[in-house]
């Protein structure tokens, strides 16, 4: 993933960000709910081609109840459910 504003640590740009993400979804009372959690890690390449990451300037970003998103998160959301669900129907789930 390639940050929007490059992280300048220690003298060093970190243009990119490996990332971890884990979602859960789940049905209550007939309706679809989860959470999401991302974890953005400042990354940069050095001269001889190895990733250097730097976890103590990592970003979380929580989502813990999809009722309460704004639009950019909803519509986030949204695409990745999307992409999902295309992966099932690929892989013929």
């Amino acid at each position: 993933m390639t940050a929007t504003t490059p992280l300048i640590i220690d003298g060093e740009s970190y243009p990119y960000y490996s990332m971890n993400l884990a979602i859960t979804s789940y049905y209550q009372a007939g309706d679809e709910k989860g959470n999401a959690a991302l974890r953005l890690v400042p990354t940069r390449i050095d001269e001889s081609g190895n990733a250097v990451t730097r976890d103590d300037y990592a970003v979380p970003v929580l989502l813990g109840d999809m009722t309460g998103l704004n639009e950019p998160e909803r519509t986030t959301v949204g695409t990745i459910q999307q992409a999902l669900q295309n992966f099932i129907n690929l892989k013929n789930l």
